[in-house]
């Protein structure tokens, strides 16, 4: 597969606000304080939202990094796993 190849259309801010509200609204359902980023197929951050009582930036990565390294990471399954 060659390196240039998109990894995928590019979303929205309107698409990436209604992803990260659906993330809020699972996190506020299970009772957790999270911080939501979503970043396009470029790893660009489109949107982040950080939800009251989540924690401040941050003792580990913050999650545009974390959202950066999912889309940078290869596609398809580990070789070896």
């Amino acid at each position: 597969m060659p390196f240039n190849t998109p990894y995928g259309a590019p979303i929205s801010l309107q698409r990436a606000q209604a992803v990260a509200q659906a993330a809020v609204t699972e996190a506020n359902r299970r009772g957790w304080q999270l911080n939501v980023a979503v970043v396009d197929s470029g790893a660009n951050l489109v949107t982040f939202v950080r939800m009251d009582g989540a924690q401040l930036r941050f003792d580990c990565a913050p999650p545009e990094h974390k959202a950066r390294a999912a889309v940078k990471l290869p596609r398809g399954p580990t070789p070896g796993v």
